[in-house]
C-alpha cells in the first residue's frame, strides 16, 4: 500500500485497513462527521407540547375522560385525524377501554371505608374469616345497560374515580 499525493490513502485502502465498508467511509467523508445520519421520514404531526395538552385535557374530569378522539380534536382545535390522536394517547400510555362498573360511593362513604381499613389493618387472614360482609345495593331485574361507557385511562388508573361508571343504588319496587 503506497501513499497517494500528500500522504493520503484512497477509500479502498482505508477500507482494507479499517475493515469498514467503502460505502460507509464515503458517507462519513461526505458528512464530515462520524455521527449517525439523521432519521429520514415524515415528521410527527403532533409536537410534544400538543401531546401534553391532550393529556391535560383527558385528565381534567370525569367527562373529559369519556371524550371521543373527534371531540378531543375539536376541543383543542388540532388539524390531525382521529387515528393520530389515538396513537398519541397510546404513546402516552393511555388506552381506550370500557369503564369499570362499581357501586356509587359518596365521599363520606369512601372516608368511612378508609377509616375502617386503617382501624383493622393489623388483622390476619384468620381474623378476617370471622367477619361477614354484605352488599346492600339494590338492582332492578330485567333492565340491561344498552351502551358501554368508554374511557381514556392508563392501566394503573383502572379504579380511579373518573374512570369508573358509578351505579347508584336503585330501590326495587314490587308490583
Amino acid at each position: 500500500m503506497g501513499l497517494i499525493k500528500g500522504g493520503r490513502h484512497s477509500l479502498s485502502e482505508i477500507s482494507q485497513i479499517t475493515n469498514i465498508p467503502k460505502g460507509t467511509l464515503g458517507d462519513l467523508k461526505k458528512r464530515d462527521t462520524p455521527l449517525s445520519k439523521a432519521r429520514t421520514g415524515r415528521p410527527h404531526k403532533l409536537s410534544e407540547r400538543a401531546k401534553r395538552a391532550i393529556e391535560r385535557l383527558i385528565r381534567q374530569s370525569y367527562k373529559t375522560r369519556r371524550l371521543s378522539a373527534k371531540s378531543i380534536i375539536q376541543n383543542l382545535q388540532l388539524e390531525v385525524c382521529e387515528s393520530t390522536i389515538k396513537l398519541a394517547l397510546k404513546d402516552l400510555g393511555y388506552r381506550h377501554c370500557i369503564a369499570r362498573r362499581r357501586a356509587y360511593l359518596s365521599k363520606k362513604d369512601r372516608k368511612r371505608c378508609l377509616q375502617f381499613a386503617r382501624r383493622h389493618r393489623h388483622l390476619t387472614v384468620e381474623d378476617w374469616k370471622s367477619y361477614i360482609f354484605t352488599d346492600e345495593m339494590g338492582v332492578k331485574a330485567g333492565i340491561e345497560k344498552v351502551s358501554q361507557d368508554w374511557v381514556w385511562g392508563r392501566p394503573e388508573e383502572e379504579f380511579h374515580p373518573d374512570c369508573i361508571l358509578a351505579i347508584r343504588n336503585v330501590q326495587v319496587i314490587k308490583g
